[in-house]
């Protein structure tokens, strides 16, 4: 796997300027440098290394692939893009959430992986074919956004799996509330799977 790629998949929390998140909730990716009890410690792509309690009942989730054919109107994603030379956003990883975790982070925010980078999460109104893919329509609270889907763009969504799979050296993805100790916790964590990555 490239660096490029994998830095890739790593951020997936997607043009131009894009309003921040809130506050709350703060996303942690990176790799798993320990696990001790209920508590993370990730180092993100940046060299900072951040520690996250797990809540005791947090789900855990394994990264699985999904066809391009298997995505539909409905769903809620998240899309990590940059502006292509035709002007139109052009995803380069795609995570549809389960439904259980649909709205997570919607809204759309500066994608720190690439310069110009976009991260949109937003339900899909609508998928039109293109000549060289899809074009998704989507929707968010506040606004809306046209992404392409294009056959190089990583497309991924999470099974539900137990903690096990918490282990050094596998990449997680994870939203996580700040206390006001700066302390973190987190009600979900994404897990890599086979070599598939988190697209946060």
């Amino acid at each position: 796997m490239s660096r490029i790629f994998a830095a890739i998949l790593l951020a997936c929390g997607v043009g131009v300027a894009a309003p921040a998140l809130a506050a709350n909730p703060v996303r942690v990716s990176g790799t798993i440098e320990q696990v001790q009890g209920n508590a993370l410690t990730v180092a993100e792509a940046n060299g900072a290394k951040v520690v996250v309690t797990l809540n005791d009942d947090a789900k855990v989730f394994l990264i699985v692939p999904v066809k391009p054919a298997d995505i539909k109107a409905g769903a809620f994603i998240g899309a990590g893009a940059i502006k292509g030379s035709d002007g139109l956003l052009h995803a380069r990883s795609v995570f549809v959430f389960p439904e259980a975790q649909r709205g997570l982070g919607e809204g759309q925010r500066a994608w720190n992986v690439m310069p110009g980078g976009v991260m949109t999460n937003a339900t899909i109104a609508e998928v039109a074919a293109a000549p060289s893919g899809q074009t998704i329509s989507l929707t968010y609270k506040g606004g809306t956004a046209e992404i392409a889907i294009d056959p190089d763009t990583v497309i991924t969504t999470a099974a539900a799996a137990d903690r096990s799979i918490l282990q050094t050296g596998r990449t997680a993805s994870l939203f996580a509330t700040p206390a006001a100790d700066g302390s973190l916790t987190a009600a979900s964590v994404r897990i890599d799977a086979d070599g598939v990555k988190p697209a946060p």
